[in-house]
């Protein structure tokens, strides 16, 4: 892999060579031949690729090439297409972000915008290219993104605003002030479902002005005050701005491929028996089932958080994704990360009625086989100490485990019920690298909801990749469906939300780090 990113910058030295003019004389026709033979040598570098991670390489190395001409979006828009075998999406997504890079033009605002009807039910990547969309940043796509403002949809609005935010910075901002407008006027008349929207769309819409305007003003009205007074100046600087963007080069370019969101359990329905996966895994497991009865669903939500989540409380309950062979994406990797939100009401572990072993920790997640010799997989369990232990091919109480009295539990007996549960939501992220030196489990925990993260323990623990043969299903809040028939209560005792999973089968990329659980936490960094 390390001979084919040398490879990578190669191509860039090359194509950069091949594209600048060559002088004054018919710079049109120069342009194009240039970007022919960009295009030729990118098929060329596609073609000598011996695995979907070195196609996307090439794919990424391209999108760097510039100057951008028309002739290369074809090329690139090609891979916008799924594949049978890359089930993570791996060239959908890069040649997404590779378009991206194509400023202001509208050909690669058009061909992204073509490829999103075939990804309507793959949210994962139904999201890189709605946003690479506004990257490119064309006039063509304001409809795109003002639409689901309107909608009743939170997610898609929010979605809508991040999108909005990659436009140029004044086109952005009149477009973000005239929707908190509309809101405004609108909001007092709506109906609940789109009062829902507004209250979470608002605070994103602020949260980019913010950011866009580089102003900190806390309020509406004083970002709007400013926008009166300095607004027709900041477009005017940020033309030029776009301007200097669209004619030069990116120089922060580095070649690596970002991690998958292979599974993301968000928990935002408040009902049924089913709960959707946004990951990439939901191409062929849209959904996950909750068992009968337990758990059930519960309107406490961790901060910042979608409307609700699931209580368990022992006993069978559980959410199953999959089934057969299990889950695919979760096959095979040499890193990954879990992240999620914990809320306990019991530590008390309950062994098996009917069996010898002692209680090992009620279950967060868990895609472990536990037939058999050698066990494929991983376990992630809550220990009645608070702590979290990690098991990858292997029973979790044989493997590394956090410091005590990171899960708390809330006061039973408090006053305010509704402000024990909801302060004692727990953020935890634990990340696993079997390619590193040492520390290859890393714990990270916020101490209260309204905190960031921070690195809690660096333990050692390779168990190499998780294997192939892994459970039927990956469940939430208790052991497989196999394991679970023999052992009924391992299930976790309390609230669990927004369960998300990461992974790389070929590098250590899966492992996040504090900056990117920062933003998986989905709060602004703590001031």
């Amino acid at each position: 892999m390390h001979g084919f990113f040398i490879r990578s910058r190669a191509l860039i030295a090359f194509l950069f060579a091949v594209v600048l003019p060559l002088g004054a004389q018919d710079e049109k026709q120069q342009a194009e031949e240039a970007a022919k033979k960009a295009v030729e040598e990118f098929k060329k570098a596609v073609g000598d690729a011996k695995s979907l991670p070195e196609k996307a390489l090439a794919i990424q190395a391209f999108g760097e090439v510039w100057p951008k001409h028309n002739l290369m979006v074809p090329a690139l828009g090609k891979y916008l297409a799924p594949g049978s075998a890359d089930i993570n999406f791996l060239l959908p997504v890069t040649a997404a972000e590779a378009l991206s890079k194509f400023r202001n033009n509208q050909h690669a605002s058009q061909t992204l915008t073509a490829a999103l009807a075939q990804y309507k039910k793959n949210p994962y990547v139904y999201s890189k290219v709605y946003l690479a969309i506004g990257k490119v940043g064309h006039d063509s796509c304001m409809a795109l993104f003002e639409e689901p403002l309107k909608g009743k949809d939170p997610t898609a609005a929010v979605q809508a605003v991040e999108a909005i935010a990659e436009l140029p910075a004044g086109v952005a901002l009149e477009s973000l002030f005239r929707e908190s407008d509309r809101i405004e006027k609108e909001k007092g008349k709506a109906s609940d479902d789109i009062k829902k929207v507004f209250d979470k769309v608002l605070p994103e819409i602020l949260k980019a002005v913010k950011k866009i305007s580089g102003q900190p003003y806390p309020t509406f009205a004083e970002q709007k005050l400013w926008w009166a007074k300095k607004g027709a100046q900041f477009k005017e600087e940020s033309a030029a701005k776009e301007k200097e963007r669209q004619a030069k080069a990116s120089t922060d370019f580095k070649p690596g491929l970002a991690p998958t969101l292979l599974v993301e359990l968000v928990f935002k329905e408040n009902g049924g028996e089913t709960t959707a996966n946004s990951g990439a895994s939901a191409a062929n497991y849209a959904a996950a089932t909750l068992t009968k009865g337990k758990p059930t669903w519960s309107g406490n939500a961790p901060p910042n958080g979608g409307p609700a989540s699931l209580e368990f409380s022992g006993g069978p309950g559980a959410v199953d994704l999959g089934g057969g062979a299990g889950v695919d994406n979760l096959k095979g990797l040499k890193s990954f990360t879990i992240t999620g939100w914990l809320n306990c009401r019991i530590e008390k572990e309950t062994a098996p009625a009917n069996a010898k072993d002692v209680p090992a920790g009620n279950r967060i997640i868990s895609w472990l086989n536990g037939a058999g010799k050698d066990r494929d997989g991983v376990e992630l369990v809550h220990r009645a100490n608070g702590s979290l232990q990690l098991g990858v091919n292997q029973w979790a109480d044989q493997g590394p485990q956090s410091k005590a009295s990171q899960i708390t539990t809330f006061d039973e007996k408090a006053t305010d019920q509704a402000k024990a549960i909801r302060e004692n939501w727990k953020f935890f992220a634990v990340t696993y690298d079997s390619g590193a030196a040492s520390g290859h489990v890393k714990f990270y925990f916020a101490a209260t909801p309204y905190v960031d993260p921070k690195l809690v323990d660096s333990l050692d623990g390779d168990r190499g990749p998780v294997g192939m043969k892994i459970a039927s299903a990956m469940t939430v809040g208790n052991t497989n469906p196999t394991s679970r028939a023999m052992s009924p209560d391992r299930a976790f005792k309390g609230f669990i939300d927004e369960i998300r999973i990461y992974g790389s089968t070929i590098d250590s990329s899966g492992a996040l780090g504090l900056a990117d659980l920062i933003k998986v936490q989905n709060r602004p960094p703590a001031q």
